[in-house]
């Protein structure tokens, strides 16, 4: 397995190629595309839980609470940086641990995808779309909460299914 991270490494990591800014118009384009399947997303949401609502004014929820996650991208970036790239020995390393993994590590892949999406980021994330479904889209505040805890809950359970998918292919 470690030669398959290693073939990896190098594919990704030639010196002097155009990996980095492909990356980074990659995010350019996919980024917006994103936004909108998220945006389509909770606006199912909001409306299965009563609210009334636009797709624009999802969307404007969306882009604000991207925000954060953001914020939870940057976290992750000084994280390793201050771990240092020698602390990275495979792919997992690469996935910093800002959540409940932090402190309960597990070996079960599902199980620390599940402890990894309990941070404060995704709680802030969780508040902030609670607040938005109730002054937004008119919906009761305990409808809210619950429109929050369906995101999250339907969030981890996709990360940690492609935690899982991820393990077993490289596995192979």
């Amino acid at each position: 397995m470690e030669e398959r991270f290693a073939e990896a490494d190098a594919a990704v990591m030639v010196e002097g190629t155009a990996a980095p800014w492909l990356a980074v118009a990659g995010e350019v384009v996919v980024a917006p595309l994103r936004i909108v399947v998220q945006a389509l997303f909770v606006w199912g949401l909001m409306l299965s839980f009563g609210g009334r609502g636009t797709f624009r004014q999802t969307l404007s929820v969306t882009v604000h609470l991207n925000v954060v996650s953001q914020l939870h991208a940057w976290a992750s970036f000084v994280w390793l940086t201050i771990r240092g790239i020698e602390a990275i020995e495979s792919v997992a390393d690469a996935a910093p641990t800002l959540g409940l993994n932090m402190v309960a590590q597990s070996d079960v892949p599902w199980l620390d995808a599940v402890l990894g999406g309990v941070n404060p980021f995704s709680v802030w994330f969780v508040a902030l779309l609670s607040a938005a479904a109730v002054i937004v889209f008119g919906i009761r505040r305990s409808s809210g909460v619950a429109v929050g805890t369906a995101y999250w809950l339907i969030t981890v359970a996709l990360a940690a299914a492609g935690r899982t998918l991820a393990t077993r292919l490289l596995e192979v």
